[in-house]
Order: C-alpha cells, then sequence, then structure tokens
C-alpha cells in the first residue's frame, strides 16, 4: 500500500489532515504486517500503541458529551456499553471504506478482521488526539464525521 495514497483517503474519509502524516501510517500499520519503522517513527507492535491511546479518547470524548448533558448514569454506562465496542467500530469503519487502508498481513486473506478494523480505527482516533496536539474537540469532529455520536 502506498503511505501518500493511503494517508489522503483516510483523511478524507474522516474530515481531519494531519500535521504529522506519519502518526497516521503508524496507526494503519496491523500487527505482524512486516513493518516495524518509517521516517523517524517505529512501531514494533503494529498500530496497538496508538489503540489503546484511541481506545480511551474515545471513551473519555463519549463521557465528557454525557456528563455535560442531563442523562442517568446508566444512559453513560449505556454509552460505553454500545458505542466504543468492536461490532460497532467495525461496522463503522467498513462503511467509511477504511478498511481498503490497513496495512496487514496478507496470510490473513483478503478481509481485514474484526479485531484488526477495531484496532484501527482506534489507533486513527488515537493518532487524530496526539496529532491534534490532545484537542478533544478534533477527535469529537472526528468521530461525528463517522458517526460514532449518538444522536
Amino acid at each position: 500500500m502506498d503511505m501518500t495514497n493511503a494517508v489522503q483517503g483516510v483523511e478524507a474519509a474522516i474530515l481531519y489532515n494531519f500535521a504529522e502524516p506519519l502518526i497516521l501510517w503508524e496507526a494503519l500499520q496491523a500487527t505482524g504486517n512486516g513493518i516495524r519503522s518509517v521516517g523517524t517513527r517505529t512501531f514494533a507492535d503494529g498500530n496497538m500503541r496508538l489503540a489503546l491511546v484511541g481506545d480511551a479518547i474515545l471513551k473519555v470524548a463519549l463521557l465528557e458529551e454525557w456528563y455535560a448533558g442531563t442523562g442517568s448514569r446508566e444512559t453513560g454506562s449505556d454509552l460505553l456499553q454500545t458505542v466504543p465496542v468492536n461490532t460497532n467500530l467495525d461496522r463503522v469503519a467498513r462503511q467509511h471504506g477504511l478498511d481498503k487502508y490497513v496495512s496487514r498481513n496478507r496470510s490473513q486473506g483478503s478481509l481485514v478482521p474484526t479485531r484488526v478494523m477495531t484496532a484501527t480505527l482506534e489507533a486513527i482516533i488515537g493518532a487524530v488526539w496526539l496529532d491534534s496536539g490532545k484537542n478533544l474537540y478534533a477527535v469529537k469532529n472526528v468521530m461525528l464525521t463517522l458517526g460514532l455520536v449518538p444522536k
């Protein structure tokens, strides 16, 4: 996969332009794909470090919106049990065509596995968080673009 085309494709899908495109490229690297670094970035474990960050920021962004409103504690808990779950993240990522940009181990077949797609979307969110200077508003805009903000 060509890095420039992948970065531009994801940027167009999420409506966010990266100041540091290499962090997005890292977010697109599935574990075990054989790529361990590019430029000054090293990622021996693929996108998993960014996915951990993205998972946490996704939850913070959801709960920050919930807390600012009048929803019950149960409503907040329900958000965390519906939005940032693997099946939903996988569906959203595929719906926006992000699966075609994942750099993965080809021995897994032509379809990106759910757990790889989920980790990649979380990693993209983590990359936006870091690239934006830890701007929650930028993350929320990407979430809104992708439909990850409940109505």
